[in-house]
């Protein structure tokens, strides 16, 4: 970028700042959609509300199952804005696997694009009396409540891809 700050700052900073200085000028090309440095930076502030909204604060464990484009880019940019873990998950998971790797995560929402919105509610329908609320939005959140891994109450299992046991 012609004029870019060349004095090391944070990612979110550095973000932000091009999103004053190149607000018009195109940021993300995705195969759905082109954004600019502006529309991104709202898209980002629309989702770090969204995700405030539902109790995610400094610290928290945000989920992604996404593929590459706005919802997963916008979830990144607003972890790092109200400074919570970004976890994206590997959107080529589904049954076991899936659920073993979200609820490992320890995450306290889990946020996918629609076309893997789907997937994470089957994931969800497999578990036992699931401390999970559904909630369907653009991107759709899907919010984990506290409490044990469902896994324990089907006895010892195997984790995929040898990650150890579950209890």
């Amino acid at each position: 970028m012609p004029g870019a700050p060349t004095t090391l700052m944070p990612l979110r900073e550095r973000i932000e700042t091009a999103a004053v200085a190149y607000r018009n000028q195109e940021c993300l090309l995705l195969p759905d959609a082109t954004l600019s440095f502006g529309e991104v930076d709202r898209l980002a502030n629309a989702t770090a509300t969204a995700l405030l909204g539902r109790g995610v604060r400094e610290g928290s464990v945000v989920m992604t199952l996404c593929h590459n484009g706005a919802a997963l880019v916008a979830t990144w940019f607003a972890c790092m804005k109200i400074g919570a873990v970004f976890a994206p998950l590997n959107a080529s998971l589904s049954g076991d696997p899936l659920e073993h790797v979200i609820f490992r995560a320890g995450g306290q929402v889990l946020v996918c694009d629609g076309v893997l919105a789907g997937l994470a509610r089957t994931a969800m329908r497999a578990i036992p009396n699931p401390p999970v609320t559904l909630v369907t939005g653009r991107p759709v959140l899907i919010l984990i409540g506290q409490g044990r891994s469902p896994h324990a109450s089907r006895g010892r299992k195997a984790c995929p891809r040898g990650h150890g046991t579950v209890h």
